[in-house]
This record gives structure tokens, sequence and C-alpha cells, in this order.
């Protein structure tokens, strides 16, 4: 295989599509409903979310933001460890 040809595999893997796009912001307004909630203890809410992302089929290049969307929650609810 070329260098082109794997530069531009590594680019089209990186690049988030509006599909893919729609979908983060889909599975974040559940968090962040879920958060505001305030009805679900952290350990519930990573459990909730990891099921929505595998029924919504989430692409692995954009998983990366919900991590840290849920290390942020964490963060805030002194989850340090969890957070790391």
């Amino acid at each position: 295989m070329s260098v082109a040809a794997v530069e531009k595999r590594l680019r089209d893997n990186a690049v988030e599509s509006p599909t893919s796009k729609n979908k983060y912001k889909g599975v974040s307004k559940f968090v962040e409903d879920l958060e505001r909630a305030g009805e679900v203890n952290f350990s519930e809410l990573v459990a909730e979310t990891m099921a929505k992302v595998t029924n919504l089929d989430i692409p692995k290049k954009i998983l990366w933001r919900l991590f840290l969307d849920l290390a942020d929650y964490a963060k805030r609810e002194s989850k340090f460890d969890c957070a790391r």
C-alpha cells in the first residue's frame, strides 16, 4: 500500500461526517438530559450512554468526544479516578 493511500485512509477515518456529527449531538443531548434529571449516578450514566452508543452504531471516530463528556461529568461529581 502506498503512503498516499495510507494517508487518505487515516484522514477519512479521522474526519467527522455530518451523519456522525448528528449522531454525536443526539447522544450528547441524551447525556445532558440524564445529567439534568439528577436521578442517575455516574455508573448508571455510563451504562445508559454505552447502551445508546451501541443502539445508534456510533462511529469510533467520535467516541473520544463522548468519553471526554463523561470524564467532565465525573470531575463535576468529584470522581477523579473515574475521570482519569
